[in-house]
């Protein structure tokens, strides 16, 4: 169970570019986040020599422990184009686990940009060729059988794409996989005193973002409106931070789920169905 969850932001830059059917991941059709969940997923950027700029998609995923005899494997299968064509086909990045149930991943670095004061990279003259888009999905190994979160079903796939602020690049974005909403923060103090913070994709205008949740292990389940905050920095508005406090007279554990509810949807993070769980801190 997680207690404690921060997660860092930067600035993501979404690209147009459609791939045809034949190019996508080849998940299976239903596979839609059983015992894996993408929680967010950026590009980063490497400065090298020669005024060089390298960028890698890097992010967070939540498993499911399932009973194994052997070891477990997250890893991102992904591709990387640019609007002249493919730069990197299909292949797949290690993750490697972080605490609890939760796992980064990073890919190598991918070039960008040649020469940023000509907006031009090696080879092209064009500024939308400094552009360069991940298409990718995250698969959970145990006990030689594959979990896939690939945005919902077959086709799909996540898209994200190099962020920066160069002639001919699209509108600011990021994500946080299918559910749309992840906890960000969540502590509760001496004097039970519980507060935290919700990242949630901007949907729509119009929204509400509640906790559920239950105190010490109890059955009756109630519910804590969250506040926005926030645009979340680097994101241009894609992203929001919604944030709650409750003094909650008592106990030492609770127990709680998100609710997002946005454009008639309602989406859920509940910790792949566990609810997640904050102690006492001092």
């Amino acid at each position: 169970m997680r207690t404690f969850l921060m997660i860092p932001l930067v600035l993501l830059v979404t690209s147009c570019m459609e791939l045809d059917d034949a190019e996508e991941s080849e998940t299976a059709a239903d596979a839609t986040a059983v015992g894996v969940k993408l929680s967010l997923a950026r590009v980063d950027y490497t400065w090298t020599s020669a005024g060089r700029v390298a960028g890698h998609l890097t992010g967070r995923a939540q498993v499911q422990n399932l009973p194994s005899d052997g070891p477990a494997r997250l890893f991102v299968k992904y591709r990387v184009t640019n609007p002249r064509g493919v730069v990197r086909d299909w292949t797949t990045a290690d993750g490697h686990l972080v605490r609890g149930d939760d796992w980064e991943f990073t890919t190598p670095d991918y070039a960008i940009a040649a020469n940023l004061g000509g907006h031009a990279i090696d080879g092209a003259s064009g500024a939308n060729d400094a552009n360069i888009a991940f298409q990718f999905v995250v698969g959970y190994t145990v006990d030689g059988v594959t979990r896939w979160d690939n945005n919902g079903g077959k086709g799909k796939d996540y898209r994200l794409a190099s962020a920066f602020d160069l002639p001919g690049a699209q509108g600011p974005s990021a994500t946080l996989g299918a559910a749309h909403v992840v906890q960000l923060e969540s502590r509760l103090e001496v004097g039970a005193v519980w507060h935290g913070s919700v990242l949630v994709d901007n949907l729509a205008y119009a929204k509400t973002v509640d906790l559920l949740y239950a105190i010490d292990g109890g059955t009756t389940e109630r519910t804590l409106a969250a506040q926005f905050e926030q645009a979340a920095p680097g994101t241009a508005g894609k992203l929001e931070s919604w944030r709650f406090a409750k003094a909650l007279g008592g106990g030492s554990d609770v127990h709680f789920k998100i609710r997002y509810r946005v454009a008639g949807k309602t989406y859920v993070d509940d910790n792949l169905g566990r609810r997640y769980t904050v102690h006492v801190q001092p």
